[in-house]
């Protein structure tokens, strides 16, 4: 990929379903491909993508890439995620890799996918990577309070005002003591 390459319209999306499942998309133009139209081009990007990852880690997390797909690791212990092997698709107007998940530490099922694409807009290129009906270990199931937004910031009060009960409490103790 050409480091000079201008890139605008940086857009990134998350959303979680009904069924707890997460989804992303990450997108940004580009006046010129990035990789070729061809079935080589789509494993290029999500080579790129790849490589990304293992730089951003500093080395903390292993990528390892086979024909049976892409384990992402830490260096001891079972993989964090695993995915299948690259599903490409290439035509004139477009690429893409679609890796399906196929479980690790940080998927509570073996279900959905990760995509890495771009496409031939009428004025530009579209480059996008997409994680679509993901189910993280780690996120709250279906039903269960989302603990992020305004559950995260009444907790955040509920812990303020405790620490202001409690220092209010110590001060009467010692006022108390003292006396």
């Amino acid at each position: 990929m050409n480091p000079w390459m201008e890139l605008w319209g940086w857009e990134s999306t998350e959303t979680r379903l009904d069924d707890g499942a997460v989804e992303s998309c990450q997108q940004v133009w580009t006046r010129s491909e990035v990789v070729g139209m061809d079935e080589r081009g789509a494993r290029e990007l999500a080579g790129h993508y790849w490589r990304i990852v293992r730089r951003a880690t500093h080395g903390l997390v292993r990528v390892r890439e086979s024909a049976l797909g892409v384990e992402i690791r830490l260096p001891l212990g079972p993989p964090l995620l695993r995915f299948g092997p690259a599903v490409i698709e290439a035509d004139g107007d477009g690429v893409a890799a679609v890796h399906p998940i196929e479980g690790g530490l940080l998927a509570r099922e073996p279900t959905g996918s990760i995509s890495f694409s771009q496409r031939r807009l009428p004025d530009r290129m579209l480059v996008e990577s997409a994680i679509a009906g993901f189910h993280p270990t780690l996120a709250a199931r279906p039903g269960a309070p989302d603990w992020t937004g305004e559950e995260l910031r009444a907790i955040e009060q509920h812990a303020k005002k405790s620490d202001s009960l409690r220092a209010a409490l110590n001060r009467k103790h010692d006022d108390s003591a003292a006396s």
